[in-house]
């Protein structure tokens, strides 16, 4: 009777650890599944998604803030301008980085064209809804013609007061 029980729980043993080897086995199968199941789906996914641009722009600053003075509006006062802004210029085309060395080179040209461009504009056009924005194309409209390309893709304020 003793050697009956000893054998009961030595099978009970057994199969406890049999079942857990089981248990830990179908975990493994299953997560090695899931995984491989996402690797396929996420190459899938990157095969449809577009090209990556690899290109990365090139944000030019034209050095310290600008000070101007501003038209005087229809307040009839005298207002000065502060302004700090940067370039965006497109990168991945083979003439970016003869561009980005150009403007760089001659950056008192486009600190003249800004300055320009704020000194024929009043408080009160730099204030409306679209001003800055207007203030902004105007400037990259400028600055495109005196370079010559189409490159120069944005204009960025970093600073802006109006006093």
């Amino acid at each position: 009777m003793e050697k009956n029980k000893m054998m009961l729980i030595i099978i009970i043993v057994l199969l406890f650890i049999l079942l857990g080897t089981m248990a830990f086995g179908a975990y493994y199968v299953v997560t090695s599944f899931s995984a491989a199941g996402e690797e396929q789906a996420q190459e899938a996914e990157d095969e449809d998604a577009e090209p990556e641009d690899k290109s990365v722009n090139t944000l030019i600053e034209i050095g310290d803030s600008i000070y101007t003075n501003l038209l005087v509006g229809e307040d009839k006062k005298e207002h000065i301008a502060k302004i700090n802004l940067n370039l965006d210029i497109k990168g991945g085309e083979d003439e970016s980085e003869a561009t980005v060395a150009t403007v760089n080179s001659r950056i008192v040209v486009v600190r003249d064209i800004i300055n320009n461009v704020l000194r024929k504009r009043t408080i009160e056009d730099l204030k409306k809804e679209d001003g800055l924005e207007n203030f902004k194309d105007e400037v990259l409209d400028k600055v495109r013609k005196e370079f010559n390309t189409n490159l120069i893709t944005n204009i960025y304020i970093k600073e802006i007061a109006l006093q």
